[in-house]
């Protein structure tokens, strides 16, 4: 069964999403905000998915989205 999810004023407006293959034809969608901060979205989605990594592979994503998220708020 479908969940529908009613659109409000107060729903934060996806910057743009991330898709991470797991392995073949295994995807994970991460969202990013505008608000977001890099260090607790990956502590999230890494818990939320309970994938583990180690301080280099953590650090290296922070790292990516702090980069994608600098250019996007420069093209506003």
């Amino acid at each position: 069964q479908v969940a529908e999810k009613e659109l409000t004023l107060f729903d934060k407006p996806v910057w743009f999403n991330i898709t991470i293959q797991l392995a073949a034809g295994i995807n994970i969608k991460l969202c990013v905000y505008e608000d977001s901060e890099p260090t607790d979205i990956v502590n999230t989605f890494m818990k939320y998915h309970h994938i583990t990594a180690n301080d280099t592979a953590r650090k290296g994503i922070i790292k990516t989205l702090e980069k994608l998220i600098k250019v996007r708020k420069e093209t506003i």
